[in-house]
């Protein structure tokens, strides 16, 4: 799927929805067989206890991913300064804005205005307290770790466009939106906004970059050599 050099490509709504359905799929199954945000707290600090290895493993899962498409783009980014793409270099800079913009500034105001207590600090009898701005614990809505790696896979995605590329990036997505509320770091409901908000940060990147560069999608994705 390519545009036509004289107009803006279309936005790849499709491989958007087949990286987010993975996730909104669980989230659905959860709600369905597990029950509401309470229920699946309580039946996750049961199993968390009960296999600490599988806990690591979602640990390890929640840090490791997204700093994994950071370093990625970061490479990116370097490449393009060094060979002085600057196609490739507005793109990797756009990413970023929007990680910021997205991921990290929108996600902060709307966890300290609403003050949303995280899974672990309910079972401790924790309730909501908007405002607050140094306690951690009330920062659960929504889901940081969800929104920024939201982001990358459907940015990642919406370049290279290869349906079965964007059903292993949703995949990905999903292990780790599974992960945080297996952490009791996050609700479903918390998870679900994060994706949300990553999605809408892939839709304000391509608005940028397919407007100042037509052929957003080249003949050969940015990352190719």
């Amino acid at each position: 799927m390519h545009a036509d050099a004289a107009t803006p490509s279309s936005f790849p709504w499709a491989h958007q929805l087949v990286c987010l359905a993975p996730l909104a799929v669980t989230l659905g199954l959860l709600c369905v067989f597990v029950g509401t945000d309470d229920a699946v707290t309580a039946a996750f600090a049961r199993i968390g206890a009960e296999y600490p290895v599988l806990t690591s493993v979602m640990r390890e899962l929640s840090r490791v991913v997204p700093f994994f498409f950071y370093a990625a783009y970061g490479i990116v980014l370097l490449r393009a300064a060094l060979t002085k793409n600057r196609p490739l270099l507005r793109f990797a800079l756009v990413f970023f804005l929007a990680q910021a913009c997205f991921a990290f500034l929108l996600v902060r105001v709307i966890k300290i205005s609403a003050g949303l207590p995280r899974p672990y600090a309910v079972l401790n009898g924790a309730e909501a307290a908007p405002f607050s701005f140094m306690d951690t614990d009330q920062h659960s809505f929504p889901s940081g770790h969800t929104a920024a790696v939201a982001l990358s896979v459907s940015c990642t995605a919406s370049v290279f466009r290869k349906y079965a590329l964007s059903l292993l990036l949703g995949l990905l997505l999903a292990l780790l939106g599974f992960s945080r509320i297996y952490l009791l770091m996050h609700h479903l409901s918390d998870v679900a906004a994060g994706m949300c908000i990553g999605a809408a940060g892939n839709v304000f990147i391509h608005s940028i970059c397919s407007r100042r560069t037509p052929r957003f999608i080249p003949q050969r994705p940015p990352f190719a050599s």
